[in-house]
């Protein structure tokens, strides 16, 4: 269900939370008076439909589908979306393109054989924004774009008016993060250049996974990411994993760290 996040006199904030199975990613509409932008799209079908009939209750026409990165719970549903509101425009910067035009084939045909009917029917590559900016009724919104970190690149959003960043999976709140691309140094200097960008800008982070909230979740992500670097010192699976679990035992998406990121850096002999 639509959760209200963040009002002003012309933007409004929704968000989508999906399943835990769906890794309990998140999508958000920006609404205008009568239109509005989704940022992001679930991966199993029955959570893109969540979005569709959210979009519907809203009453708002669907203008711009943005997409934040190369992540499959954050696009494979498009399919979904396009359905539903076939005269939205798909749309991402040219690096996250880029990445999906490169992984999203083996991405999409290895979740089609292992989702079954909750898988994509098929794949939606987003086209090219020609500069990083998305118009709503009149007010600009900016598409940030930060680089390896979490994924390959991440494009956010910022909205001024409501000094408000969604900021896809540059932060979580209180969830695994997923690690399997090894890439845990370059995301820790990608939380600096966050850290940077949001001085004074940024009140309200939307974040990829978890509820919005302050810049703390900079900190946070960051901490985590310590955590994470000191238990694989270790040097064994299991027990840098239960030092996680025991550390982080009421975060969501177990997964990430159990089935993605703890093999990543203990790969089977």
């Amino acid at each position: 269900m639509p959760v209200p996040n963040a009002v002003s006199t012309s933007l409004s904030i929704q968000s989508f939370t999906s399943s835990e199975p769906g890794a309990w990613s998140n999508s958000y509409l920006i609404s205008g008076a009568i239109e509005a932008i989704l940022f992001d799209v679930f991966m199993l079908r029955s959570d893109a439909r969540q979005i569709a009939d959210g979009i519907m209750k809203s009453g708002k026409t669907l203008r711009t589908v943005m997409i934040s990165h190369a992540h499959p719970d954050h696009f494979m549903g498009l399919d979904v979306i396009r359905e539903r509101f076939p005269e939205a425009q798909v749309v991402s910067a040219q690096n996250v393109v880029t990445d999906i035009k490169t992984d999203g084939p083996w991405m999409f045909s290895m979740l089609q054989n292992k989702l079954g009917p909750e898988g994509p029917t098929r794949l939606v590559i987003p086209g090219d924004l020609a500069e990083p900016v998305l118009m709503l009724e009149g007010v600009k919104l900016e598409v940030v774009e930060f680089g390896e970190g979490e994924s390959k690149h991440i494009a956010s959003v910022y909205i001024p008016e409501l000094k408000a960043l969604l900021s896809a999976d540059l932060v979580y709140n209180q969830a695994h993060l997923y690690l399997q691309e090894k890439h845990l140094d370059s995301w820790l200097v990608r939380l600096d250049e966050l850290e940077e960008f949001a001085k004074d800008r940024v009140t309200t982070i939307h974040p990829g996974h978890g509820k919005a909230a302050g810049l703390e979740l900079i900190e946070q992500t960051r901490a985590y990411l310590h955590d994470f670097a000191d238990a694989v010192k270790s040097g064994d699976a299991k027990t840098a994993e239960q030092r996680m679990l025991g550390k982080y035992a009421n975060y969501h998406v177990k997964q990430f760290l159990t089935a993605f990121s703890i093999p990543a850096y203990f790969p089977p002999a």
